[in-house]
């Protein structure tokens, strides 16, 4: 059989005896009538003309052409949006003025003869589990776990007893990534304990029972608690109860098993020294630092815990101001390597911030700055790791213990504060805790309130995240790039996109709603494809 040609030359269209050959272009012809077919040599892609524009045919690929909404880059995952139009896939951020503060929700009613009291909470990503532990006058140390809904809304188990002791108070947790297991610490009136557990869905589990760290036949106070990646341990800061007030830290290391083991508690201060809850620890100095006041007067000091021996060092401490202060929480801002640190201030009762900065073993403060005008009693701070930004709650002594939140930053040495909004109208909130979740961008507050017999929760913001990738809308891959309003072609269900970078071969990825791809599902789960080489995808449904 003669080859059969359609066109002026050979390279036209053409049938032979044992194949069917097209037309071929380094790029799509100017005119072109629908059901035309041609080979692109650059792209190496068979394309047919639909009336309105080319289109890659063949192997299951394809394009859609869309008007884009926003500039698109190229190799941009892409959705297509509620008109019709085309996007990139990503997450917008936006700061608020002001915290945005939520509706107060009654988690847990008791009797007023078991009052909710010293309060502190953590959350754990790898888990995605709140975990508050409280004390109960009267009763002993408790534990309660929250899980969320697919919109953030928190439900918390029935309580359970860490230990029994009716003047147990004052617990601090932390976790220990290591074991994969949680430290509760407390004052058990006869000293500091701990214990540690492990948790499993919403369940918690105890390896061990309570073991005493610090015998103190009066007991301690102002507990504050943080764990350091670096040594393994968490360092435990704490006052006596004596005459003398003499403050001690500790490094406390979580077994295998469960079991505790502790080094000699080290002296702070040699003087009244006391109101430890703001210990924190800074990572990327692989210090901790403490506040506390000091005889009437405000100080921090850096602690490094040896693993080799469970001993604590102290740097040198630097005063804040010359009052005595209490009430202090501190957060770590990992952007600006900075902690940022919350107290009330014992000549005026005001709530104020400073920011502290550790270099090597010492620490430096900026000028503080006052936050709360009322009484700024059970201060505490969340992170914000989306919008860089801090949560600082309190309540105000001075006028009912009304709670209130202040979305707070810092710039170099100097934080900056907002007006603050009003948890609750009514009042009467004590023994806050706060607590940042990720994964919805929110702070989770908690309280006790009407004298103590309730346990409540406000949910806050303090950066606002918009996404636009749902479960649903991803289309494909951007072919180049396009300005707001442009035509833009997009590399749809069979095509390959090679436009990509450190994508590992053969293996499957999603997109995230950053825009970005990882062989991790995220939230929602979107698959985009199977990776043939470190830039190209062939892109899957």
């Amino acid at each position: 059989m003669a080859p059969i040609f359609v066109g002026s030359n050979s390279d036209d269209s053409r049938i032979r005896s044992n194949r069917v050959g097209f037309a071929v272009s380094t790029a799509n012809p100017g005119s072109a009538a629908e059901g035309d077919v041609y080979f692109n040599s650059t792209d190496n892609k068979l394309r047919a003309y639909d009336g309105s524009d080319w289109a890659n045919i063949g192997a299951g690929g394809g394009t859609f052409s869309g008007i884009a909404s926003g500039t698109i880059a190229d190799g941009d995952p892409c959705i297509i949006n509620s008109s019709g139009n085309t996007e990139a896939v990503k997450t917008t951020i936006s700061a608020l003025t002001d915290a945005s503060v939520g509706t107060e929700t009654n988690l847990v009613t008791t009797s007023t003869n078991n009052k909710f009291m010293f309060m502190d909470s953590i959350y754990v990503e790898s888990f995605d589990k709140i975990v508050i532990v409280y004390s109960q006058s009267g009763s002993g140390i408790y534990a309660r776990v929250g899980s969320f809904d697919s919109d953030g809304d928190l439900t918390i188990t029935s309580e359970q007893l860490i230990h029994s002791n009716s003047s147990a108070e004052d617990p601090a947790v932390t976790y220990h990534p290591t074991q994969n297991k949680f430290l509760c610490v407390w004052d058990n009136a006869n000293g500091l304990s701990g214990r540690s557990f492990v948790l499993t869905g919403t369940t918690i589990s105890f390896d061990t029972s309570a073991t005493t760290i610090h015998s103190s036949t009066s007991g301690v106070r102002d507990i504050g608690a943080a764990y350091d990646s670096n040594a393994d341990r968490t360092l435990v800061a704490y006052g006596l109860k004596t005459g003398s007030e003499i403050g001690k830290a500790v490094a406390v290391q979580v077994n295998s098993d469960g079991s505790l083991s502790q080094g000699t508690p080290e002296t702070v201060e040699s003087d009244a020294c006391y109101a430890f809850q703001g210990t924190v620890y800074d990572p990327d100095a692989q210090k901790s630092a403490v506040f506390y006041n000091n005889n009437g007067t405000t100080k921090g000091r850096v602690a490094t815990i040896n693993p080799n021996t469970n001993g604590v060092d102290f740097g040198t401490s630097t005063q804040i101001t010359s009052s005595g202060s209490s009430d202090f929480a501190a957060a770590h801002d990992p952007v600006n390597d900075k902690i940022i640190v919350a107290y009330q201030n014992g000549s005026d009762n005001k709530g104020y911030l400073v920011v502290a900065t550790i270099s090597g073993t010492s620490i430096s403060f900026g000028t503080p700055v006052v936050y709360e005008q009322g009484q700024a009693m059970y201060n505490d701070i969340s992170y914000d790791s989306t919008g860089d930004k801090f949560l600082v709650i309190n309540g105000d002594g001075g006028n009912g213990d009304r709670g209130a939140a202040f979305s707070a930053t810092i710039s170099g040495t100097t934080p900056s504060v907002t007006a603050g909004s009003q948890l609750d109208a009514t009042g009467g909130q004590t023994y806050h805790s706060t607590v940042f979740v990720n994964s919805f961008d929110k702070h989770y507050v908690f309280y006790a309130k009407d004298s103590q017999s309730d346990l409540e929760l406000n949910i806050v913001t303090t950066t606002t995240v918009s996404k636009n990738l749902t479960s649903t809308n991803f289309i494909g891959f951007s072919d180049a790039a396009y300005s707001d309003g442009a035509t833009a072609t997009i590399q749809i269900v069979g095509s390959i996109d090679d436009a990509q970078s450190g994508l590992t071969t053969a293996s499957v990825h999603y997109v995230q709603n950053d825009g970005t791809l990882s062989t991790t599902a995220g939230s929602p789960s979107v698959l985009a494809g199977t990776a043939i080489s470190a830039t190209k995808i062939i892109i899957r449904k």
